[in-house]
């Protein structure tokens, strides 16, 4: 019992360290499109928009440098930029279901044999007495398998980081810099 209990508590540990990583890649790579040199630190943008905030202007700023470029792949990175948003768009809901959810201890012979999940903000429908909500087996291996899904998602917003960087070191630079003094 107290090992299911602790490897699921584990488990959506790992998935809340996995989104704070994704919340401080986004906003790396917000606060390098807007200072590439870091003239000004710590950085001012990007310091208190929710991760769904965060997610879209980051993206909407990354696909606005490769607009306003001529970089190698940038047609190919914005599409990547609109798959990436969907997919972690994706990994911030179910993180934020799993989160505020009420979870149920399924038991037989005294032994838990399992967990279920419930979205705590449902309840009954007044009109039929029905339950709303989901309500969903949940284990260690069900977040990790569900976690696992956002992997490709995670190392493509790592490549536009990287990417970006890889512009303006390389290809951009001088264009990057003239673009940053003219806003």
């Amino acid at each position: 019992m107290e090992d299911r209990h602790a490897q699921l508590y584990q488990s959506i540990g790992e998935l809340v360290m996995a989104t704070q990583w994704v919340e401080s890649r986004y906003r790396e790579l917000g606060w390098f499109i807007h200072d590439p040199e870091r003239a000004t630190w710590p950085p001012r943008t990007h310091r208190k928009e929710s991760l769904a905030q965060l997610i879209d202007a980051v993206t909407e700023e990354f696909r606005e440098l490769i607009q306003s470029s001529i970089f190698a792949d940038g047609g190919r990175f914005a599409q990547i930029a609109e798959s990436v948003r969907g997919a972690l768009h994706e990994l911030r809901s179910y993180r934020n279901q799993v989160l505020h959810s009420a979870f149920i201890e399924l038991k037989a012979g005294g032994e838990v044999v399992g967990y279920l999940r419930t979205d705590a903000k449902r309840g009954v429908d007044p009109d039929t007495g029905e339950f709303v909500g989901q309500l969903e087996d949940i284990s260690a291996e069900a977040v990790r398998a569900k976690l696992a899904t956002f992997s490709t998602a995670c190392f493509q917003l790592n490549m536009m980081y990287v990417q970006a960087i890889h512009w303006y070191g390389i290809e951009g630079g001088a264009q990057w810099r003239s673009k940053q003094r003219a806003t």
